[in-house]
């Protein structure tokens, strides 16, 4: 007679535990952070924070720790140094006038202007003097004397 052996079913491998990677660090889940979120600020794909994160699907709750790469800090690429173009001329701010309206009205792009005048912010002043783009037909008050040209007279 055949001897029947039970097999056991149902029963698995043990995993290992799982561990975040060596060079992350802790970061508590704030309110608003999704999984996405925080992926995206880490620069890292959803998949790979779930797995480094032993996390089989992306929902967080409020305090719960999961880990995120170090950024290191991208290194900042030497600033423009800021400065008019050589064919800008100087103008006088008048009352009223806004770092806006003088973007439009000069046709250039504000942070072409404010580069242009060494500006970190959009506050002006009345009698402030300004390099601006020359203009063919200028609606302010600008700081250039136009050359007089002789008048011919009529024999």
């Amino acid at each position: 007679m055949p001897t029947l052996s039970a097999t056991p079913t149902g029963t698995r491998t043990p995993r290992a535990p799982c561990r975040p990677p060596a060079d992350w660090i802790p970061y508590r889940v704030q309110p608003g952070d999704t999984a996405y979120r925080l992926a995206t600020l880490a620069g890292i794909s959803v998949p790979r924070f779930l797995e480094a994160n032993c996390l089989r699907h992306p929902a967080l709750f409020i305090g719960q720790r999961v880990y995120l790469p170090v950024r290191l800090p991208t290194p900042t690429p030497n600033p423009t140094p800021c400065g008019p173009p050589a064919d800008w001329v100087l103008y006088t701010v008048q009352p009223g006038e806004t770092l806006y309206r003088l973007s439009v009205r000069f046709g250039v792009p504000l942070s072409d202007l404010m580069q242009a005048n060494c500006l970190t912010t959009l506050s002006l002043s009345a009698g402030q003097r300004l390099y601006v783009p020359p203009s063919p037909t200028p609606t302010g008050t600008p700081d250039v004397t136009p050359a007089l040209s002789p008048t011919p007279t009529a024999p």
